[in-house]
């Protein structure tokens, strides 16, 4: 059904409506065959809530059609690197000064980084070897948490694709399908970074493929 999805993006909210409201009336004909099974339940009564609750759910869908994105104008590239570090930090003017000393003395080798600052933490990606990081006391000290064999695969999306209703929703869920978990998920300008388990790459590389460049 995804194929369909993609070459017709119009039809994508009308596809999420019959999937949800399949998993619904899955969930809900348990309880009608509960009701079957013991005399003392009220079949009629599930099947007219079911109904009503049906209804309620196409009430409340956006009226909104999806916009269609023509992939095939655009030269888009995938990129994919191995072995990503993830190291996390809360946000302090102290924390802020030794990732951006991380940033600059890695930005100086071959190795890939970035930074990611919200609210409340601070996020180094690196391929540089995580051993070497830790061997700065400094910064060993205030790492909260850190994660190694991640991978991700970025894609140079045209800046266009913010206007675009759905589309990072045609992504994550075509993963979530497969089985992929997504660490972290970013988006810098137009182009998409998603990190996950390095042994989910290749696959991950795969359904992108078949997304964005077999079906055009």
């Amino acid at each position: 059904m995804r194929p369909f999805v993609f070459l017709f993006p119009e039809s994508m909210k009308y596809t999420q409506l019959f999937e949800q409201a399949y998993s619904y009336i899955a969930q809900s004909s348990a309880i009608t065959l509960a009701c079957h099974e013991h005399p003392d339940g009220d079949a009629l009564g599930s099947l007219a809530a079911l109904g009503m609750e049906l209804r309620r759910y196409v009430a409340k869908q956006a009226k909104v059609s999806v916009t269609a994105f023509k992939f095939s104008k655009y030269s888009l590239q995938v990129v994919t690197r191995t072995n990503i570090h993830e190291i996390i930090l809360n946000k302090t003017l102290e924390n802020r000064k030794q990732c951006l000393r991380v940033l600059n003395n890695v930005s100086q080798t071959k190795y890939f980084v970035t930074l990611v600052e919200g609210e409340k933490e601070i996020v180094v990606m690196t391929d540089h070897p995580l051993k070497d990081l830790l061997k700065i006391e400094t910064l060993k000290k205030v790492i909260n948490h850190y994660t190694d064999n991640l991978g991700f695969v970025s894609v140079n999306f045209p800046i266009e694709l913010r206007e675009v209703l759905g589309v990072y929703s045609l992504i994550t869920s075509s993963l979530a399908e497969a089985g992929i978990s997504i660490h972290s998920f970013h988006t810098i300008g137009g182009e998409i970074l998603i990190l996950v388990k390095n042994e989910d790459l290749v696959h991950t590389q795969e359904i992108l493929q078949s997304l964005f460049f077999d079906m055009v």
